[in-house]
Formats: C-alpha cells, structure tokens, sequence
C-alpha cells in the first residue's frame, strides 16, 4: 500500500513539474515574443520619428532656399535699377558740362532739367531702397551721387560768374575744363569701381568666368574631335 502511494505521489510530482517546465516556456515564449513584438513597434517607431525630422529639415531647408533666392533676387533687382538710375544721372551731368557739344543736341537749360530730373529719380529710389543695399557700397553710391551735385553746382556757379562778368578765382583753367576733368579723373573711376562691386556681389564675374570654361572645353573638345 505505502508503494502505491508512493508510486502516485511520485508521477504526480512528475507531472506537475513537467506541468511547470510547460507553464514557464510557455510564458518564456509569450515574453520574448511580446518583447520582439515591442521592439519591432518602438523601432518602426522610431524610424517614422526620424522620418518625421528629415521631412521636417528637408522642408525648413527648401523653405530657406526659397527665402534666400527671394531675398537675393530682390536685392539684385534693386541693385540693377539703382545702377541704371545712376547711370542716367551721371550720363546727364557729362552732356551737360561738356565743352564741344554737337548741332542739334539741346540746350543747356534743358540738358539742366534732365539732370534734375534723372538726379530726383535716384536719390527718391535709393533712399526707399536703401535696405536692400550692403553698407559699404550704399555709401560708394551715396559717393557717386553727392559728387555728381556738387559738379553741376560748381558748373553752375561758373556759369553765374560768367554771365555777370566775375573773372575766375584761378588762372589757366576754367570752370568747364575743371567739371569734365572732375568727371573723367574723379567720379568716372569711382563709379567703374561702384559698378564692380555691384557685378560681384551679382555673381556676373563667376557666370562669366564659367561661361568661359564652358566654351574653351567645348572649343577644345572640337579640335581634338575626329
């Protein structure tokens, strides 16, 4: 009797163990699959966050572009029309101080009003655009310009002297000879200068430079062609 009795407490502790080794794979299973199935999720996750920030920093970028070709084609819009205001300014004061002057061109006064006119129309332009305009060339234009009235108001005030018969302070060089001198030696070369630096700060030296390239290795290419 006492062997039967052992016999079953024996293969009921046999089963419950192996009951016991089954419950315990059986939840070893379930968390290493739970755990495989959570580390799928936090990877997907992650990866729709990193997504997420490319998108983000791809469009902060294109967005910045934008801003930047709109600044930048703003600012070279700017520079164009200051230039060709400044231009007309300086082409009108030349003809009007000129000393040979051809048959059929216009008078004085009238070469007079198209400098005030062409001098309102830039300085009204480059005072509201002055943002768009860097520092240091804004006060190369500014230069350009003050100079250009101060040479009509000296030819000016020759002419006054002239028609009221005052003789000049200075021997051997006339008012006439002084404005163009002024303009050839003085202004010309600052406005060349002023007309450089708005072309590099548009990047024409560079298109041109490439340009360049572009048509040696193109000509160069031919040559060598059979």
């Amino acid at each position: 009797m006492l062997i039967e009795v052992l016999k079953y407490i024996g293969g009921t502790a046999v089963a419950l163990a192996a009951l016991a080794w089954f419950a315990k794979s059986m939840f070893l299973h379930w968390m290493s699959k739970d755990l495989a199935n959570h580390r799928t999720r936090l990877e997907m996750q992650q990866q729709n966050f990193l997504e997420s920030i490319r998108a983000d920093v791809a469009f902060a970028t294109i967005e910045h572009e934008i801003r930047y070709r709109s600044s930048y084609e703003k600012v070279a819009e700017y520079l164009v029309e200051i230039y060709r205001r400044l231009q007309r300014l300086f082409d009108a004061t030349r003809s009007y101080v000129a000393i040979l002057e051809q048959v059929g061109e216009p008078s004085k006064d009238e070469k007079l009003s198209a400098v005030i006119a062409s001098n309102k129309e830039f300085w009204d332009y480059l005072i509201a655009n002055r943002l768009y305009v860097p520092p240091d060339l804004y006060q190369r234009i500014r230069r350009v310009g003050d100079l250009l009235v101060d040479l009509v108001r000296e030819f000016q005030r020759g002419q006054y002297k002239d028609e009221m018969g005052i003789q000049q302070a200075k021997q051997g060089e006339d008012y006439w000879t002084k404005c163009i001198n002024s303009v050839d030696n003085e202004i010309s070369p600052l406005f060349t200068a002023m007309v450089a630096e708005v072309q590099s700060l548009l990047g024409i030296p560079e298109m041109l430079s490439r340009k360049m390239s572009v048509a040696s290795t193109t000509v160069s290419f031919q040559r060598h062609s059979p």
